[in-house]
């Protein structure tokens, strides 16, 4: 699997979900655990709006949850900013990124989306 071209793409361990956009990866070999802000993926709150809303926020945590841990090839592209600072592309406590699984091309940030637990785009329906 090749990662795209501008970036950093590193092997990572799934660690936890935090909900259905934002994931916790530790780095191999590091003991170092990053917050990644998966890139594309806009889902509803856990915690805020309506109830149906927050159900399947819980659904796409869950679905994460079960589906990372049985995965043993995961990695994280990381798109460097065209600037001289790197922490600039940090989101809060994150860094945006996508993550790839197994040895094609298919990501988690697109199946979250294609299941229908979020949208690729803020605001957007669910599911595209």
């Amino acid at each position: 699997m090749k990662c795209p071209p501008f970036g950093l793409c590193v092997p990572v361990i799934y660690e936890r979900a935090r909900d259905v956009d934002t994931i916790e990866v530790s780095l191999l070999a590091s003991g170092l655990v990053w917050a990644i802000r998966l890139v594309g993926v806009w889902g509803p709150e856990l915690h805020r709006g309506p109830q149906d809303s927050q159900k399947l926020a819980r659904e796409g945590k869950e679905w994460i949850e079960l589906f990372l841990r049985s995965q043993s090839d995961l990695r994280l592209h990381i798109e460097l900013p065209h600037t001289p600072n790197v922490l600039k592309s940090l989101t809060f406590d994150r860094v945006p990124g996508v993550l790839y699984v197994g040895p094609g091309e298919m990501t988690v940030n697109k199946m979250i989306v294609n299941r229908g637990y979020a949208s690729s785009t803020k605001g957007g329906r669910l599911g595209e």
